[in-house]
């Protein structure tokens, strides 16, 4: 055993020490965000089981162009942003005014659509923050 048997042991052992360097500075890394990930997915998915509207009402104004007034329940558990919710009338969305800044579990707001031109029959369809929605029909 010479001195060419220990050197080959040197730099063998000198990859290995940077193949585990490599691995631990960019693999453990990665693996974190992965979890923090997934993570961050199972709070999404509570936090849409523990959501549920239900369009309670929908009225609109007389004249054209008339105003849609959308009154919507929270039967959930979550605090919802008003502002985050989108609303769609036969599949084009609008602009809304709101009656409250959150909607509370258990309680209701009122959605205002206003400058709608279109008569007769309309489907809406009021969409939270988190992609929980519900459908109603209206006719003008």
């Amino acid at each position: 055993m010479g001195f060419s048997t220990i050197a080959a042991a040197a730099i063998i052992g000198v990859c290995v020490l940077a193949a585990v360097n490599t691995f631990s500075g960019s693999v453990i890394p990665s693996i974190s965000q992965l979890n923090d990930a997934y993570e961050d997915l199972n709070d999404r998915m509570i936090e849409r089981v523990h959501t549920d509207v239900v369009i309670t009402g929908v009225s609109a104004t007389s004249g054209t162009p008339f105003n849609l007034s959308i009154t919507v329940k929270n039967n959930g558990s979550e605090t919802l942003d008003a502002s985050k919710f989108s609303v769609l009338v036969n599949g084009t969305l609008y602009s809304f005014n709101c009656s409250s800044s959150y909607l509370y579990p258990e309680d209701s707001v009122v959605f205002t659509v206003s400058g709608l031109t279109e008569r007769g029959f309309k489907r809406i369809k009021v969409v939270c923050e988190n992609g929980v929605s519900d459908y109603a029909g209206y006719a003008v």
